[in-house]
């Protein structure tokens, strides 16, 4: 999943573009992301510090982000329960079951457009 808001892309999913992403903001999240890829994993309450701040930062880019982009599965992440689209660009959608065409659509959205690229082969 990847939020772009003006020229700034961030992946969500990816720890390093995430803390990229939050360095100015979150530099504790920053820290403790370190400290998990030195040391393999957190205590306890480092770890659950990390989860919260991890949650907050993904909320601020997903929130500022100018487009959402994300596949059909995607677009049923708990992350974007909250969120509201007014339109949904299903690109691609003959590489995508119904049922995963149908998530996106049914969270809410004002329009949708469905790309569909035809390619006709010809065997010699």
């Amino acid at each position: 999943m990847h939020g772009l808001a003006g020229d700034q892309q961030c992946d969500v999913n990816d720890a390093d573009s995430l803390s990229s992403c939050c360095l100015f903001r979150y530099p504790e999240l920053i820290k403790l992301q370190q400290l998990k890829d030195e040391q393999g994993e957190l205590s306890s309450s480092d770890e659950k510090r990390y989860k919260t701040l991890k949650r907050q930062c993904e909320r601020e880019l997903l929130s500022n982000a100018d487009v959402i982009c994300c596949t059909c599965v995607a677009a049923g992440d708990l992350r974007l329960t909250k969120f509201k689209f007014r339109m949904i660009l299903i690109d691609e959608a003959t590489q995508a079951t119904e049922p995963e065409c149908m998530i996106p659509i049914v969270m809410g959205a004002k329009q949708v457009s469905v790309c569909v690229y035809v390619c006709v082969c010809m065997c010699v």
